[in-house]
């Protein structure tokens, strides 16, 4: 029961977005399902509702999703949470894309490069976006490495990946905002590249 796990959280995120449908009606229950888990989980749990990308979902659901967010926090002052934009290269990590992708690297590699620029230019909109709607910070989650290594020799990664990334994380810093990259596995052989260029 949410009353008495309410004492043992330190805040909860609901991830359901029926709102990104854009169906007054599931919107509406969304709503009304929040303030439940409101009143159930005591006034003072942090309660976190989660906006990301969905299929149905439209840009000014998801810019207004932001925007309520990024506003709610404001108001609440030196109590306020941290709230995080999204953003990142679109490299291909999972089938069946991946390994279509690394040979694009290695037999069409000005394909691949193109691909990398189209796909940031898209990336870029959306992360203009998000900053101009006054987020915190951006976070960059794309994985690209197992636990042994990188998909892609550090070459490649430098080739393909690093102008990219050093866009998006510019473009944060330029605006005074920080850029978090989270990677799962072992990046021991692309530090040095993360870091300095």
């Amino acid at each position: 029961d949410l009353a008495t796990a309410g004492r043992h959280l330190g805040s909860l995120r609901i991830n359901e977005y029926a709102e990104q449908k854009g169906d007054p009606a599931l919107m509406a229950g969304k709503r009304r399902w929040i303030a439940h888990v409101r009143e159930a989980a005591g006034p003072d749990l942090p309660l976190l509702s989660a906006v990301a990308v969905r299929p149905k979902a439209t840009p000014e659901l998801i810019k207004e999703g932001i925007r309520i967010a990024v506003e709610r926090q404001k108001a609440r002052g030196e109590d306020a949470l941290f709230v995080m934009g999204a953003a990142d290269i679109a490299c291909p990590p999972f089938l069946p894309f991946l390994p279509l992708f690394l040979e694009t690297m290695v037999d069409e590699p000005s394909l691949g490069e193109r691909y990398m620029a189209a796909t940031t230019e898209g990336v870029m909109t959306i992360l203009r976006a998000e900053l101009d709607l006054g987020v915190d910070g951006i976070l960059g989650a794309e994985d690209w490495c197992f636990g042994k290594g990188p998909l892609f020799s550090p070459q490649m990664f430098r080739r393909f990946m690093a102008p990219h990334l050093t866009r998006i994380a510019d473009e944060c810093h330029r605006r005074g905002v920080p850029f978090i990259k989270h990677l799962d596995g072992n990046t021991t052989v692309l530090l040095d590249i993360l870091v300095d260029e």
